[in-house]
């Protein structure tokens, strides 16, 4: 019997192993690199290396014995690149986007292959009952792996989708009113006071009692609550329709800016909802809401 466990199903990171003259191996991450989705986009690839040896760091490893830096030569102009020990190579995988089927395989590859390391050697490869028994954990481990990958997968593009679409509501019809806007994002403030830093910031101009009429009565001017220049990236004014003869409007938020106008609020010192700060991560509640 072979005293060597099973070779990985071919491969592709097999094929582009490399191998010193001590036996070592390691992978050119120039090679590596469209493996993982990235194409010849070698800047987004190198902060993803970042990333990785970040993460490495942090676990305790050094970084540099991981992730060594070469300069490759190929006739042309002198590029970076990196050999990677597989370990890097499994840490570069685990940071990289689980959506794309490169990154999954890669993932899968990379954690098989450390596991594979690590039961050669703990075990005696002269016992053949040993080497079946590593055989067969091996086997299940690498099941197990893809099989978690492929749900974590999975995961991940259902909540993209059900983002997509609970963006593609928002951004639909004609927006939303200040008052419904402050009761999602900015529950906690009053809705004067959200109206009050709206004026003060000069999103909205503010002509409340600024115009006499013929009676002598105090009223509002005619631009007030319309938008600003400022303003009007957030926000435009709706017809309402004719009352008393005359158009009416009143300020909404554009469906395309409610984010923006979301975080520039909250930059702004407003105590935003914490459901709503920064990116948008939605609950599996929300999923289920959003998939009815």
């Amino acid at each position: 019997m072979s005293n060597e466990l099973t070779p990985f199903t071919a491969s592709p990171f097999d094929a582009i192993r490399r191998t010193r003259l001590d036996g070592s191996e390691f992978w050119s991450a120039r090679e590596l690199m469209p493996l993982l989705g990235y194409g010849a986009d070698w800047r987004n690839f190198a902060a993803a290396i970042d990333r990785a040896e970040v993460a490495a760091t942090v676990q305790g490893h050094d970084a540099r014995a991981l992730f060594v830096g070469v300069t490759e030569k190929s006739g042309g102009r002198p590029r970076e690149d990196f050999e990677l020990v597989r370990f890097a190579c499994y840490l570069l995988a685990m940071n990289g986007d689980p959506r794309k089927s490169e990154v999954a395989a890669a993932q899968s590859y990379f954690a098989i292959r450390t596991r594979e390391a690590e039961i050669a050697q703990q075990i005696d490869m002269s016992d053949p009952l040993a080497v079946i028994e590593a055989e067969s954990a091996r086997v299940a481990k690498a099941v197990e792996i893809a099989r978690s990958e492929r749900i974590r997968a999975d995961k991940a593009e259902t909540r993209l989708a059900a983002e997509q679409k609970r963006r593609a509501a928002m951004e639909g019809g004609d927006g939303i009113d200040l008052t419904t806007f402050g009761k999602k994002y900015f529950s906690e403030v009053r809705k004067t006071d959200l109206e009050q830093h709206l004026y003060d910031r000069s999103y909205l101009i503010d002509q409340r009692n600024t115009r006499t009429r013929a009676d002598g009565s105090v009223t509002d001017g005619y631009d007030h609550r319309k938008p600003t220049a400022k303003g009007r990236e957030f926000i435009y004014s709706h017809d309402q329709g004719t009352y008393g003869g005359r158009r009416r409007f009143a300020p909404r938020v554009r469906p395309q800016m409610e984010i923006a106008l979301r975080d520039a609020l909250a930059a702004e010192g407003l105590p935003v909802n914490k459901h709503s700060t920064g990116l948008v991560l939605l609950t599996d509640d929300d999923l289920k809401e959003l998939e009815a």
